[in-house]
């Protein structure tokens, strides 16, 4: 935000008037504990009925959530409307999720740059390490 506003493109005043007490919170697969509960307050605030079976919960905290809080209560409620039984199985995550992202699989990559490489240099060299990753591990597949 505040480089937002030495360019201008944020008014200084709000900014000032919005950042009274500065909170930050970590992504989700930083937080892989707190998916239990988090869960049970979705499923509450959704006014569903259902629960999580133990395979459930372990699946939901081993995904990587790259949606973070907003992706979990979206598989929830998928599953919650899916489902024909009262308590969620591991079956019922795994359809919700669709495309599982384990959190091992979180690729790092760094977004350092030389002090000369252009916006187009530095797109390449990313979409490069990101490939090289991906490929590594899958295998070369």
């Amino acid at each position: 935000m505040e480089a937002a506003i030495k360019r201008g493109e944020f008014r200084a005043d709000l900014y000032y008037r919005l950042n009274v007490l500065p909170i930050h919170v970590p992504p989700l697969r930083d937080r892989l504990d707190d998916i239990p509960a988090l869960s049970e307050a979705i499923l509450e605030e959704l006014r569903s009925q259902h629960e999580l079976n133990r395979e459930a919960q372990e699946l939901l905290g081993q995904h990587a959530w790259p949606g973070n809080i907003r992706e979990l209560r979206n598989v929830l409620e998928r599953a919650a409307l899916l489902s024909d039984d009262l308590m969620l199985n591991a079956a019922d995550i795994r359809a919700a999720i669709g495309t599982f992202t384990p959190v091992e699989r979180v690729i790092p990559l760094s977004v350092e740059t030389a002090g000369h490489e252009t916006f187009s240099e530095a797109r390449e060299r990313f979409d490069r390490q990101l490939i090289e990753a991906t490929l590594a591990q899958c295998g070369g597949r």
